[in-house]
């Protein structure tokens, strides 16, 4: 692995780790990374999980608040959305990592409430079962 990746990657680990405190009000969070390696199209794959409140939970009471899961993850993947207060330093993060794996032919996929929104795609889907915390799922393409 190229070392600019890994350290790319380990500044989106520990953002979106960061997220989870910040955020989520989470006291845990889970990190699952895994490098596939082939001739031609070797990746990462990267996924963070906490047990927080919810994206869309996380945004009510702020300028933020969207009506929807699917719509709250859309909102917070913008640059300057946060929900702590702080727009002119805060609100980075996501954004970031989604530019970082689009950029490197990647998908990231976030999970919230009962929603899931695939960037790269911008696909939407609506779950049946309601999920506690928030799940982000990235394919970096080596």
């Amino acid at each position: 692995m190229r070392a600019e990746v890994a350290d790319e990657t380990a500044g989106h680990v520990y953002e979106l780790s960061n997220n989870a405190v910040a955020h989520a009000r989470s006291e845990h969070a889970w990190l699952c990374a895994q490098v596939y390696r082939r001739q031609q199209r070797s990746r990462i794959e990267l996924v963070v999980a906490d047990a927080g409140r919810g994206i869309r939970e996380s945004l009510a009471g702020t300028v933020f608040e969207e009506p929807t899961d699917s719509s709250a993850i859309i909102t917070a993947a913008q640059r300057r959305t946060t929900s702590v207060g702080r727009p002119n330093h805060s609100g980075i993060g996501l954004a970031s990592l989604i530019a970082y794996v689009s950029a490197n032919r990647g998908t990231t996929h976030i999970r919230s409430g009962g929603s899931i929104v695939e960037f790269g795609t911008m696909t939407q889907a609506r779950h049946t079962v309601e999920l506690s915390g928030t799940i982000v799922s990235c394919s970096i393409h080596l």
